[in-house]
């Protein structure tokens, strides 16, 4: 672990001033040149906060791009190309050195449908693609925070209709709209429908605490309190919106069983003041019907300012470039009070691993935000305006098991690895991987040959060190999808989850679509239980399960209607 730690140490500090540059070259779906496509760099932080990378370039007649940073950084990098008509492909690119990546468009489909209620106008935006399977092609999912390539938005007509062309086919696309704010997880497909629920109107007023003065250009956010279920198919984001002159505002939220907060965080007003937070927390609840106008006054302070350090758990050096999150603690013990989980504020980074929070009165749990670090949570109370230095905060990384992906007969092979979260990723050329391992949660571990033919899975905890995946040889499962009349199904989506004992849900493998006489094949684990699902573009899914441990191959005709 030491020397995990210092290594990781040395990898933050070792950036310097040099220009990175990222080359590469642009394939078409059959493995052409993509002459004159566009290829775009975005970098961002996981969390959503720091600085980011926008540049875009055209290729050139041989789909050969480049393109060109100020200075090396560790910021999640992807590479995205896009030729109309050839289809999008992407990228994971490293901004820590010059690099070089080769960029397939993937086979292009449509996405189309119709929102509802429908009006026109309304922005969509794809923040996310991912292949259906985890062991689909593309592997590597493709996510945004807050850039969006200009190709991968869209507007709805007067009917509410929209349309993306070009996606990648057999994806699943994570889509936003921008008033009010909601996002949706759909495949891509055509004829989809997407009802949004209603929406109520929150308006009101921002006074200063002190002298009950209005403030005028104060962001107010609203969040969802408690989410909507799982199931369905639209999700609310936060609302935000800014008061005028006279510290008013008004903002056009969704109904729904769960209920809104409300959170403050000034960028300035009109007077020059800024740093201004809501005065206690929570400071309104708010539960909303169909339609309904609500009306709320909140009071703002002068901030908290608690700052800090953060520093490695085993050598106390400074650790630069870690988030640190604000979580509110009383507002979690409060009885009969809705939990707000998604409630939280990061902090502003300094140098040498130093923090400044501004924070609204109440007790908070301090933490490191980033993914792949753990740290003990530091608890702080603050009140009045104060400012107050918290006590070292100490993070390590999660530890590492270092996985090897051998044939039946015991001899290093590449191949592909994923978990159960949706991790996925290629080994090297011997197969071995180093994979992240959460403490205290053990991970199941599943490995697949590059043709998907032969499989492996084990459960693996934090405190191994190395573990051993040898691929044996998997079932055959082919069936058929007919319609009710018994004719076969060109064009059929079908996919195959597995569930093995331990795990909390079912997860999709691989997916294929049919060909002219329906039929699909897949070699799948033999040790798993198995479902099969068949869609027929935006209908609902057909479904069956059944245990392979029995059986080596499995004919099944789904009809449609089921």
């Amino acid at each position: 672990m030491l020397v995990l730690a210092m290594a990781m140490l040395s990898q933050i500090f070792a950036f310097g001033d040099e220009t990175v540059t990222i080359s590469g070259k642009v394939l078409c779906p059959d493995g052409k040149p993509a002459d004159f496509a566009l290829a775009v760099l975005v970098a961002e932080h996981p969390l959503g906060v720091g600085e980011t990378v926008f540049l875009e370039t055209s290729c050139d007649d041989k789909g050969q791009f480049q393109l060109q940073i100020p200075r090396p950084s560790d910021l999640t990098a992807f590479v995205i190309a896009h030729k109309r008509g050839f289809g999008i492909g992407w990228g994971k690119v490293s901004l820590k050195s010059h690099s070089a990546c080769t960029v397939n468009l993937n086979r292009p489909a449509i996405l189309s449908g119709t929102v509802k209620p429908s009006f026109g106008g309304k922005v969509l935006s794809i923040k996310g693609l991912r292949s259906v399977g985890l062991f689909d092609a593309p592997l590597t999912p493709l996510r945004f925070k807050n850039i969006v390539p200009q190709f991968l938005r869209t507007q709805t007509n007067d009917e509410g209709r929209f349309v993306f062309n070009d996606l990648p086919e057999g994806c699943v696309a994570v889509i936003e709209t921008n008033e009010p704010p909601f996002q949706f997880e759909v495949p891509v497909t055509e004829g989809l429908e997407i009802e949004l629920p209603p929406t109520s109107l929150i308006k009101g007023q921002v006074l200063k605490r002190s002298d009950k003065k209005p403030l005028p250009n104060a962001e107010v956010v609203f969040l969802p309190v408690n989410f909507p279920e799982p199931k369905m198919t639209a999700r609310p984001l936060d609302v935000r919106t800014l008061t005028d002159a006279n510290g008013q505002f008004r903002a056009v939220v969704p109904i729904g069983r769960w209920e809104w907060l409300v959170w403050l965080s000034a960028k300035s007003s009109s007077e020059g003041e800024a740093g201004w937070v809501i005065s206690s927390f929570p400071r309104k609840v708010v539960n909303l019907s169909a339609g309904e106008t609500v009306n709320i006054t909140v009071e703002a302070q002068r901030p908290n300012i608690v700052r800090g350090w953060v520093a490695d758990a085993q050598t106390r050096f400074p650790l630069p470039r870690l988030f640190v999150e604000a979580r509110f603690a009383t507002f979690r013990l409060l009885c009969g009070v809705p939990l707000a989980p998604e409630f939280f504020t990061i902090a502003e980074q300094l140098p040498e691993g130093a923090y400044e929070l501004r924070l609204p009165d109440g007790f908070w749990v301090l933490k490191v935000a980033d993914e792949g670090w753990q740290s003990e949570g530091v608890f702080v109370e603050v009140f009045g305006g104060s400012v107050i230095e918290a006590p070292t905060i100490f993070a390590r990384p999660f530890p590492t098991v270092r996985v090897s992906v051998t044939d039946e007969e015991g001899k290093p092979i590449k191949g592909i690895v994923a978990d159960e979260t949706g991790k996925v990723g290629e080994t090297d050329e011997e197969g071995f991987a180093i994979w992240q391992i959460p403490p205290n949660h053990p991970v199941r571990l599943i490995a697949t040959s590059l043709d998907r033919k032969s499989w492996a899975t084990k459960v693996v905890t934090a405190e191994q060190e190395e573990v051993r995946l040898r691929l044996q040889a998997g079932t055959r499962v082919k069936g058929v999808v007919v319609n009710p009349s018994g004719q076969p199904i060109e064009g059929a989506f079908v996919s195959v989850w597995a569930f093995w004992d331990g795990m909390a849900e079912t997860l999709c493998l691989l997916s294929q679509k049919t060909g002219e006489d329906g039929q699909f094949e897949f070699t799948v684990p033999s040790d798993a239980k198995l479902q099969l699902r068949a869609k027929r573009e935006a209908s609902n899914f057909s479904r069956k399960s059944f245990p392979l441990r029995l059986l080596t191959s499995l004919n099944w005709s789904c009809n449609e209607s089921q």
